[in-house]
């Protein structure tokens, strides 16, 4: 199932009024048809988010597009197999430890999966409408509210030193990649259980 972020399931229903309507739709597919209808990207998702939540550009900001690809090409051989892929998660190159949230919102969780959740990192989110992903430079703590203010898209948190990476895909799943989120991931599958 898709990830519903605050304000699609609303949205959603106003679509799809019969409740077993909307759960018979693929919410994913309908969110990527608003946004070409409306055509807005991710990236306007996000920057609405800051906005609304008051993030300056210090605590959010956008890498200019020659740096993005220079480092999304970069991030592709660290932690990719095979190159340019769509989905990333599919093919990592280490081995993962995975959560599924079946709320959809794993997201939530990030801040107990990251070392340090006022780290500077790269936010990674998923936009196949652009030649490559954009790429921001925040803090896990701030990725979760931008998150919770956006519809559904895939991303992926990278400690700038790559050592780790964390994701969370359309399956409300949440993989890490990396010792500092892998244990940290373990250790709260193991409290759930």
């Amino acid at each position: 199932s898709p990830i519903p972020y605050l304000g699609q399931t609303t949205f959603l229903h106003a679509l799809c009024p019969l409740q077993t309507l909307l759960f018979a739709c693929d919410q994913a597919k309908i969110v990527r048809r608003i946004r070409l209808v409306f055509m807005e990207l991710v990236t306007d998702e996000i920057s609405t988010a800051c906005k609304v939540l008051g993030l300056s550009v210090s605590q959010c900001r956008r890498l200019p597009d020659d740096d993005t690809e220079l480092l999304y090409q970069d991030l592709l051989e660290s932690f990719v197999e095979g190159g340019d892929r769509r989905w990333w998660w599919e093919a990592f190159r280490d081995n993962t430890t995975s959560i599924e949230f079946s709320d959809d919102k794993g997201f939530e969780h990030i801040i107990e999966f990251v070392p340090n959740p006022s780290e500077t990192i790269w936010f990674v989110v998923e936009e196949d409408q652009l030649p490559f992903y954009p790429i921001y430079e925040t803090t896990p703590e701030h990725v979760v509210k931008i998150i919770g203010e956006c519809y559904a898209f895939e991303y992926y948190l990278v400690s700038k030193s790559k050592e780790w990476i964390l994701c969370e895909n359309h399956h409300g799943r949440v993989l890490g990649v990396g010792e500092q989120v892998t244990n940290r991931l373990a250790q709260y599958i193991s409290q759930r259980e």
